[in-house]
């Protein structure tokens, strides 16, 4: 199973509109790409929503739409569009579909660059809940590690263990377990290390993205620790990858 990563998101470097609907000051837009599952994006009222991306000069490949689990869009009709122009859309999935569930909507398709994207949304007697929307382009690594990987996999305890003074252990349950993976790669070539490292800049400061694991698992969380890189001979290196879901 490839390893993959989606750490860019098309919205951040557009112009993001309501192309139907209206937006609301406690629930807007931004909250679509601020990469904080805090507070979700609700436009005002149950009618049709379309959001609408324009890339202007920065158009970039797109092959994927990721929305994380915890919407509200369980029973909705949804459609991925694009255009020239912004009159003339095309689906990238042939049409809308209905969704099932409310967790983790991932839709793929072949790389497509064009200016305007536009998500429509058909609600069903309530507005719709999107925490994040990310728009992106999906990178294969080159390389997986051997043997799926290396270091500790499974989850991490979210618990904060307190000793008082007479010897009394108490427990602080934060939230739910998190997953880890740690990867190392010992033998990554030159394209693979400046992509990792491209990552590296765009997520160190704790922007978290997108990985699908190599057990085929898609998981939001964040670098846990710089991507590490060591020279091993000429034009081939040992890569360090760590990474901890903050979110389901």
């Amino acid at each position: 199973m490839r390893i993959k990563t989606a750490y860019i998101n098309l919205l951040e470097t557009s112009t993001v509109s309501l192309a139907s609907g209206t937006e609301r000051t406690d629930r807007p837009l931004r909250r679509l790409y601020d990469r904080k599952m805090g507070v979700p994006f609700s436009p005002d009222g149950t009618g049709l929503t379309e959001v609408l991306i324009d890339q202007a000069g920065s158009m970039q490949p797109i092959d994927r739409m990721l929305i994380p689990g915890g919407h509200n869009l369980d029973g909705m009709d949804i459609d991925i569009q694009y255009s020239d122009d912004a009159i003339l859309f095309t689906s990238t999935t042939g049409g809308m579909w209905t969704q099932s569930g409310n967790d983790l909507i991932n839709k793929s398709w072949s790389p497509i660059v064009k200016r305007y994207w536009k998500i429509v949304i058909n609600p069903v007697g309530t507005a719709p809940e999107i925490m994040e929307l990310f728009l992106t382009s999906t990178y294969t690594w080159e390389r997986d590690p051997g043997r799926g990987g290396s270091g500790p996999f499974g989850h991490e305890f979210n618990v904060e263990r307190i000793c008082s003074s007479a010897g009394q252990t108490r427990y602080i349950i934060h939230g739910d377990m998190k997953r880890r993976r740690r990867y190392s790669v010992p033998n990554a070539g030159e394209t693979q290390m400046s992509n990792l490292l491209d990552l590296n800049y765009s997520c160190g400061n704790g922007m978290p993205f997108w990985l699908r694991d190599h057990e085929g698992a898609w998981i939001y969380g964040e670098l846990s620790s710089p991507v590490n890189t060591r020279p091993v001979v000429s034009g081939r290196y040992s890569v360090d990858f760590d990474f901890l879901e903050i979110a389901k």
